[in-house]
């Protein structure tokens, strides 16, 4: 059960790693032609990836 957990963050956080970096390049642009809602889902995405490699870090506490 370990590892299939350990698979699924895994791809999980590379999926999001993958948008955060897609985000990150359309936010480089100058500060007033930010779209709010991409800074948004940057935020939200950025906290997801925090969230699962904290899970993924105490996931041997669990068992």
């Amino acid at each position: 059960m370990r590892n299939q957990a350990e698979w699924y963050l895994l791809h999980r956080i590379e999926f999001l790693q993958n948008r955060l970096d897609k985000l990150r390049r359309g936010l480089s642009k100058e500060p007033s032609k930010v779209d709010f809602e991409d800074l948004r889902e940057f935020l939200e995405t950025r906290g997801r990836v925090k969230e699962l490699e904290n899970i993924l870090e105490h996931l041997s506490d669990w068992q």
